[in-house]
């Protein structure tokens, strides 16, 4: 938390300030080439310094981050979304290089008179075969790749903010 102390306030009225952080069981810091006198509390429970609101040079207590998140915990948008999106980026991305590294057929040579074994599948279809392909029974790879779509389907209902958080307004 930071306690924002008054314009024109007396090193003896900080040292007083101070003090009764001292009392409530905070340490601080004073934060010094500020505007405003401000004191960083660095121990402690953050909670009690609300208690300093009552003193006359006082002026706003800030709460930072930690506690207001190990009591609410972090949104699921944007913190956990970003996150989570960045991780299955980099999963995807690795099995479509998986994939892409042992295509069937590179490195034969090509002869226009025979026509191919097997026909190609479609370019839309091609990403989502290669990806079944990596897993050795069929099945367990068509499994996964529905999972993963159910999952990207129900993500905005994984959001644990009130409807007022999130995004436009909760329309």
């Amino acid at each position: 938390m930071i306690v924002v102390l008054e314009r024109g306030t007396t090193e003896a009225e900080r040292k007083e300030v101070l003090q009764r952080l001292q009392e409530l069981g905070l340490q601080a810091c004073v934060l010094d080439n500020l505007r405003k006198p401000v004191l960083h509390i660095t121990q402690g429970p953050t909670f009690r310094a609300r208690k300093l609101t009552k003193m006359e040079r006082v002026e706003a207590i800030l709460p930072t981050s930690g506690p207001r998140i190990r009591r609410e915990g972090r949104r699921f948008y944007p913190y956990h979304f970003i996150n989570w999106s960045t991780a299955g980026l980099i999963v995807i991305g690795l099995l479509v290089l998986g994939a892409g590294f042992a295509p069937p057929g590179v490195g034969d040579e090509v002869d226009p008179l025979v026509p191919p074994e097997s026909v190609q599948a479609p370019s839309y279809l091609r990403l989502p075969l290669a990806f079944v392909r990596l897993f050795p029974r069929p099945g367990f790879g068509w499994l996964v790749l529905a999972i993963l779509a159910l999952a990207l389907f129900f993500l905005p209902h994984l959001d644990r903010s009130s409807a007022a958080e999130k995004p436009g307004g909760g329309r």
